[in-house]
């Protein structure tokens, strides 16, 4: 069972198994995912509030992809899916602040 400090998570199930069942659950990958679009997202939105930009509504899903390695499972990449609502930014302008929120999530 997982449980997290602050209760959103409480007596959910966590194990290798969940990855396969219909059960509510979750496994490694998931919150992994989880917390790769959360974060992306939390750095979009510091960008654009330095670009001067009013971010309405952002949405992200991490869609995690596993392959075979070593007799189990190994993460191979993590495709990130964002959707926001941002008025006044143009389609020229949205990409570089993304990227540049990308490069913050990930330190560089």
């Amino acid at each position: 069972m997982l449980h997290t400090g602050n209760g959103a998570l409480t007596n959910l199930p966590y194990s290798f198994t969940t990855r396969f069942e219909s059960e509510p659950s979750t496994n490694p990958e998931e919150l992994i995912g989880y917390t790769h679009a959360g974060y992306f997202a939390r750095a979009l939105a510091r960008t654009l509030g330095d670009a001067r930009f009013t971010l309405v509504t952002i949405a992200s899903l991490a869609t995690i992809a596993l392959a075979p390695k070593h007799g189990g499972c190994a993460i191979t990449h993590s495709h990130l899916d964002i959707s926001a609502s941002i008025p006044g930014i143009n389609a020229d302008t949205f990409p570089k602040l993304a990227a540049k929120a990308g490069c913050l999530s990930r330190s560089c």
